[in-house]
């Protein structure tokens, strides 16, 4: 996973977690959680991006559900239940555009 900041002195933390096991046919979840510095105070766009470099949406795959945090800091990819179909390389995506931020 590649995270890029432009000139951010002090870029967002980006933590993944996941829940669930990675056995097809069971539920497996992976959560983008995105923890913004004092200096910025836009809510961040969280993304998934999907194999394909898609970016996924509750239509993207087969048994996809994506749900994100009452405060929008993150945002879960959940797979009810997991198939094999879903192999790949997924890719969080988060995006802050702050033009009054302190830096």
């Amino acid at each position: 996973m590649l995270f890029l900041f432009n000139s951010v002195p002090d870029p967002p933390q980006v933590r993944i977690s996941s829940s669930g096991s990675t056995t097809a046919g069971e539920i497996y979840a992976v959560t983008c959680d995105v923890s913004l510095n004092q200096n910025l105070r836009q809510t961040p766009v969280i993304e998934w991006v999907g194999p394909s470099g898609l970016v996924l949406d509750d239509n993207s795959l087969e048994d996809l559900l994506l749900s994100s945090s009452s405060l929008s800091t993150s945002l879960t990819l959940s797979f009810t239940p997991l198939h094999t179909s879903h192999a790949g390389s997924y890719v969080c995506r988060a995006i802050v555009m702050d033009t009054d931020a302190n830096l």
